[in-house]
């Protein structure tokens, strides 16, 4: 698979699709959120953090949603800075919108 990563600037907004999501990428073994943009033909990756996967946490595939990053900063349950994202669903997934389903890859 080709990983397209994007970073969020803060306050920068990414709309689209959420696809999909996956456990135990790269050397630290993080998740990637992938996400297709409206109006656009290729698919974004994003870094997992405890606060974006605590958010997407229940999203179903194939929803219309929108994340702004908003730059580090604490919260009410933590002590040390994190990142911090605020994420609307704004057209939960619905059988008008299917997504097709990959085959997995013996190895």
């Amino acid at each position: 698979m080709k990983w397209n990563f994007k970073k969020l600037k803060k306050n920068e907004t990414i709309k689209g699709i959420y696809l999909a999501q996956y456990r135990s990428v790269g050397a630290y073994k993080k998740p990637v959120h992938e996400v297709l943009p409206s109006g656009k033909r290729e698919r974004v990756h994003l870094w997992g953090s405890a606060v974006l996967n605590h958010e997407l946490f229940g999203t179903t595939f194939g929803s219309l949603i929108e994340i702004t990053y908003r730059g580090k900063g604490k919260t009410p349950e933590s002590s040390y800075e994190v990142h911090l994202y605020d994420i609307e669903v704004l057209e939960p997934a619905g059988s008008e919108r299917p997504i097709k389903k990959t085959k997995k890859t013996k190895k």
